[in-house]
């Protein structure tokens, strides 16, 4: 079939050789459907290989050593796949609608829309389509081939791309757009797994604008377009803020997620991260974490400012006008490599002046500091579970690699004698990351432990490999096929593995607690883990879809111990995430704990998530009996030990112990955000308010939309007399999240700074809020103690008191924030009701 030519024909009926399904056919030959190709290639089942090759028109699909097709791609809309053109004898790439949108037609005049739109740009930076056809119904159209990466595999494989490489791509993307205003095409999709990086004879390197699929037409060659109000259309990483509305999009739209590229190029990081609402809210604050963008010039990161401005008007109003503002940035940033080179080449020669006398000098200067270097060595036998790939060849399947990941790690934490890290701080790495030694230093640990799983129907095949971080070297390697009710003894096999190859002493108990097998069920099994992959998102919708689904594995087997103990721990920090009152989460949370631990007492899990209740219940001897007896059992526990310092250590004024605690829950979790908040919590309640500032606006570089660090640094800052850049820091906390209590230190601030009018009117906000949702008793009392209202404080605390609302009322023997109440004997009288034996 011709270009040309229509896509429909008279259908002819026919069966697929491989399912029986009736097809339309307008030929002879064997055929096999879509669906059932699709499955091969996904390897959902092992098909019988039909007798002729698989074939649409003139392309016949490439197919593997095995067999299958050999796939490209996969997108919304469908599956490319390698084939070659038997009229040309030519490969190219064979993109297929896939079978789930066979019947919609709106899917299928989408798919068609794709192929028609890439068929009109004729471009350098955009992949070439060239032939549009269907067979038996079933829609596809053919491709260039471009040998190649995309630019999200390239940084992934090699990190961050240099400034003028970078800028040059941009360029070469931005020519694509010109292109495809040209012909009135919004792109809407523009990403870095939409771009494809190949070189050319001379080693240059050509990017290709690639995917169609959510194209659409402007109306006219002026700013405005179509409007796209059903709904969102794009990815919500890179969409700009006029997709997040679902507001009319043009040209700056595309450009603003080429902006994003960019920046993901030169970092190896997205600017915004998280649900899509949280991208949205992160947009909309105007805050760009531009501390990102180490030694880049400032012309490259002012344009990328104005590039991701949230106004469309604000940013660079065609591609055209894009272009000339990158070619100058790529002057100013190829300047600023020349003259780097330079410096090198003079700092080189000076260098090799004085190293003769650096060496004489070492043999004393290695004496002097021996002890502060030892310090720093990092622990032999410490390791780091990376994150295992996903091999299944289905995205949902992603919760089964984490789950396995998880409990491999989870299992080696009970070792005493190694250091784990936990897996917030590995989450952050891809599964193979290029650059292990780095990543070694930056963890603190001298081994990485990789992996993949693959899971089939009832079937599991999982690869791993322990690795040298200090020059990468390959330890050992295993690969195991078992059933997946044998998926246990492989998790206990490899932790076993490990800890004898790092040389790890393991107690009779500790052999128990990694040979442990939780339960019998493999569909328990998975429905537990499917609970902690979304409790491990923490937001308030996974929380309650991960209770969900713990309580499905607990009705599948209800010996199931460990499912107790992740029912515990959702409900245990569900209020923290405004999800449910206390007087509802924390006593199904207990029950919870205490059926866990009534099942098996060994599970440090719920130990901890026990410790966290009785805390809230003001019973602290019995939390830290808890936090104790978690710590024992698993002493790489990070959550058990940031617990135990943030709780009842700090709550009694026992700082050093409490601080020391946090440290340690650091080591074990060096990337976590919260930790690193919480430490400087830490410090700010033992009123070391100049290292609690210091620690926290750490954590504020790591993450500058994590709203929690910068309520506390604001807390800190008016702690330590700085009342009006604590302000500044709670209005970034309030723009960042909509917490009653930032808008309760909102309210005291003003007061504090004797903007009376004002406190009142944000205090008015805030009892107005309490009619929709609960305020915290507490932050009403921050509010009335800055207003010099010291009664209605204690009024509030009392409140909390009797209604045991409130975990903050804990920390009210050591919370400076309260410091103005101490010596009323009305709070004096509060403190010791709190803190009477229990």
């Amino acid at each position: 079939m011709n270009e040309g030519q229509t896509v429909e024909s008279n259908p002819v009926q026919s069966v697929c050789a491989q399912c029986g399904l009736q097809l339309s056919s307008s030929g002879d030959r064997e055929t096999v459907c879509v669906n059932c190709l699709l499955h091969t290639a996904l390897g959902d089942e092992k098909l019988e290989q039909p007798t002729r090759p698989y074939r649409f028109d003139q392309y016949e699909l490439i197919t593997a050593d095995d067999g299958t097709p050999v796939e490209l791609g996969r997108g919304a809309m469908g599956v490319t796949y390698k084939a070659l053109d038997t009229n040309l004898h030519c490969e190219v790439a064979l993109k297929v609608i896939h079978p789930r949108y066979l019947a919609d037609e709106s899917s299928r005049a989408r798919f068609l829309s794709e192929a028609r739109a890439a068929a009109q740009l004729r471009h350098r930076n955009i992949a070439s389509v060239f032939h549009l056809g269907s067979e038996r119904g079933e829609y596809f159209y053919a491709m260039e081939l471009i040998e190649g990466e995309t630019l999200e595999e390239q940084v992934r494989r090699k990190g961050p791309i240099d400034c003028v490489t970078a800028l040059d791509i941009t360029v070469q993307i931005t020519r694509a757009l010109i292109a495809a205003g040209d012909r009135k095409f919004v792109h809407r999709d523009l990403k870095p797994s939409n771009v494809m990086l190949c070189s050319e004879a001379d080693g240059a390197i050509v990017a290709k604008l690639i995917d169609f699929g959510l194209v659409r037409t402007v109306c006219d060659r002026s700013a405005s377009g179509v409007s796209v109000r059903t709904g969102f259309i794009g990815t919500p990483h890179f969409a700009s803020p006029e997709q997040f509305a679902g507001q009319t999009t043009d040209a700056r739209s595309d450009i603003y997620s080429l902006g994003v590229t960019l920046w993901f190029m030169l970092t190896a990081r997205l600017p915004f991260d998280g649900t899509r609402e949280e991208i949205q809210r992160q947009q909309l604050s105007g805050v760009l974490p531009v501390h990102q963008l180490k030694r880049i010039p400032q012309a490259v990161i002012d344009l990328i400012k104005s590039i991701l401005n949230v106004d469309s008007a604000k940013r660079p109003q065609s591609p055209a006008t894009l272009k000339e503002q990158l070619h100058k940035c790529i002057a100013v940033a190829d300047t600023a490599k020349q003259k780097h080179r330079r410096r090198f080449a003079y700092s080189a020669l000076a260098a090799a002046v004085i190293i003769t006398s650096i060496l004489a000098a070492s043999y004393f200067l290695q004496r002097k500091f021996i002890s502060s270097a030892t310090s720093e060595v990092v622990p032999e036998k410490s390791i780091a579970v990376l994150p295992f790939q996903n091999m299944s060849g289905d995205p949902d399947n992603a919760y089964f690699a984490n789950g396995i990941q998880d409990e491999i790690l989870t299992r080696l934490s009970k070792i005493s004698d190694l250091k784990v890290i936990a897996r917030t701080s590995v989450q952050h790495y891809q599964s193979k990351p290029e650059n292990l030694p780095a990543i070694g230093k930056q963890l603190g640990v001298a081994y990485f432990l990789e992996g993949s799983v693959q899971k089939r129907a009832d079937a599991v095949r999982v690869n791993v490999q322990l690795i040298k971080a200090a020059n990468d070297s390959h330890l050992w390697a295993d690969t195991f096929d078992r059933k997946l009710t044998d998926i246990f003894a492989v998790e206990t096999e490899i932790a076993k593995t490990v800890a004898d190859t790092l040389q790890a002493k393991l107690t009779g108990s500790e052999e128990q607690a990694i040979a442990a097998k939780p339960t019998e069920n493999p569909e328990a099994h998975e429905l537990y883990l499917k609970g902690r992959f979304f409790w491990n998102k923490r937001t308030n919708s996974d929380l309650k879809t991960a209770i969900q689904y713990f309580n499905q594995a607990i009705e599948k087997d209800p010996g199931y111990a460990l499912a107790y103990a992740g029912l515990a721990d959702a409900y245990a920090i569900l209020t923290a995430y405004a999800a449910a009152p206390v007087s509802e989460s924390l006593p199904r949370a207990e029950l919870a704990a205490k059926k866990a631990l009534e099942l098996d007492d060994s599970l440090a899990e719920a130990h901890t998530s026990l410790g966290l209740l009785l805390f809230y219940n003001l019973d602290f001897q019995g939390s830290t009996k808890e936090f104790e007896r978690a710590i024992a059992l698993d002493p790489n526990y990070a959550t058990a030990h940031h617990w135990y310092g943030l709780g009842p250590l700090r709550c009694i004024g026992n700082f050093d112990k409490a601080i020391a605690e946090l440290n340690r829950a650091l080591q074990l979790d060096p990337l976590s955000l919260i930790i690193n908040a919480d430490l400087g919590v830490g410090l700010m309640t033992a009123r070391r308010y100049d290292e609690a500032i210091v620690q926290l606006r750490k954590t504020v570089e790591m993450d500058p939309y994590f709203y929690y660090a910068h309520l506390h640094l604001g807390k800190a800052l008016q702690l330590n007399g700085q009342v009006a850049e604590a302000m500044t820091e709670y209005k970034k906390a309030a723009a960042l999240n909509d917490d009653s209590l930032v808008l309760g230190l909102l309210a005291q601030g003003y007061a504090k700074l004797g903007q009376r009018d004002e406190a009142l009117k944000t205090l008015e906000q805030l009892q107005q809020t309490a009619t929709r949702r609960y305020v915290w008793n507490y932050t009403f009392a921050l509010v009335h103690i800055a207003l010099g209202q010291n009664d209605k404080a204690i009024e509030y605390l009392e409140r909390d008191y009797r209604d045991h609302a409130d975990y903050e009322l804990a920390l009210i023997k050591v919370d400076p924030m309260l410091d103005p109440l101490r010596g009323d004997p009305r709070f004096e009288a509060l403190v010791s009701k709190v803190f009477a034996p229990k």
